[in-house]
């Protein structure tokens, strides 16, 4: 599958569509568990740090605000772990240069699995107390990433 194909099935479910006369683009609430993904990538790796719960909420008129982040919320072992690393090797593969640290906003849906929402190609909200919690210089690792040297381990 090329990579443009990859990223056409990655983001199939989830609608984006013009807003009216405004120039600005809308996506559509999507139901289901917001979560964020920590990776680190190099040129040939894709690590899978951990999978983070984002605090959203959302008030009377539906606006919706970010309260925080809980990293490293969901066990290896978890059958939905599996699918999400996959997920984030397809995703990164279509798309290439991505290099060090990757931050990937998700929705888990009930019955279609994740849901894009964005990439950030940088640090983001869940690298704070990340390398405490996972007992890792994440710094020093993103360094090397982006320098061509090995990551810890693969996705």
């Amino acid at each position: 599958m090329s990579s443009r194909a990859a990223a056409c099935v990655l983001c199939s479910r989830v609608a984006i569509a013009p807003a009216p006369s405004s120039g600005l683009t809308t996506q559509r609430r999507v139901a289901g568990e917001p979560f964020s993904l920590s990776l680190l990538c190099t040129g040939t790796r894709i690590e899978l740090l951990a999978v983070n719960r984002q605090s959203l909420a959302i008030d009377a008129i539906g606006a919706v605000s970010f309260e925080g982040v809980q990293i490293d919320v969901m066990a290896h072992g978890d059958a939905r772990f599996a699918t999400l690393r996959g997920w984030a090797r397809t995703l990164v593969r279509a798309m290439p240069g991505l290099q060090g640290y990757v931050g990937i906003d998700l929705v888990w849906h009930a019955q279609h699995g994740p849901v894009l929402i964005e990439v950030n190609p940088r640090l983001t909200m869940a690298y704070i107390g990340l390398s405490a919690k996972l007992g890792r210089n994440l710094a020093a690792e993103v360094l090397a990433a982006t320098c061509g040297e090995p990551a810890h381990g693969d996705a």
